[in-house]
C-alpha cells in the first residue's frame, strides 16, 4: 500500500494533535494536585480516624496561619505523633475535590511526656 504525501502529512498532524492533547491532560492533573510545605505544632492526634490537628504557620500561596485538621494516610507516621510535637510535612491538596492530607511528616522537636489524645 502506497500512501500519498497528503495522507502522510494528515497522519503526522493527527499524531501531533494527539501528543498535544495527552500533554495537556497531564498538565491538568498536575494543576489538580498541589503541593505545599507545612510547619507547625501538633495539637491533637486522632488515630482512629487517621487525623492530626496542627496549629501551622502561614503557607505561602495557599493559606494564612491557623489550626486545621489533616488526614494522615500513613498509620505508622501518625502513631509517632504527639501533641506538642513540632513538625514539618508535605501538604497535598486535590483542587478537584478539596481533599487535603499530609505526607513525609518529620518531627523537628518532640515534646517529651506528651501522649496522643486517642490510644
Amino acid at each position: 500500500m502506497k500512501w500519498s504525501r497528503a495522507t502522510l502529512i494528515n497522519f503526522a498532524k493527527g499524531l501531533l494533535l494527539l501528543a498535544a492533547a495527552l500533554a495537556l491532560a497531564g498538565c491538568n492533573r498536575n494543576r489538580e494536585l498541589q503541593h505545599y510545605k507545612l510547619q507547625g505544632t501538633v495539637v491533637s492526634v486522632e488515630k482512629n480516624v487517621h487525623e492530626v490537628t496542627v496549629n501551622h504557620k502561614a503557607i505561602p500561596g495557599f493559606m494564612a496561619a491557623m489550626r486545621m485538621t489533616y488526614v494522615v494516610k500513613d498509620q505508622a507516621a501518625l502513631s509517632k505523633l504527639k501533641p506538642g510535637d513540632e513538625i514539618k510535612a508535605d501538604l497535598f491538596v486535590n483542587r478537584k475535590n478539596y481533599d487535603t492530607w499530609l505526607e513525609d511528616i518529620q518531627v523537628s522537636q518532640a515534646r517529651s511526656g506528651a501522649s496522643s489524645s486517642t490510644p
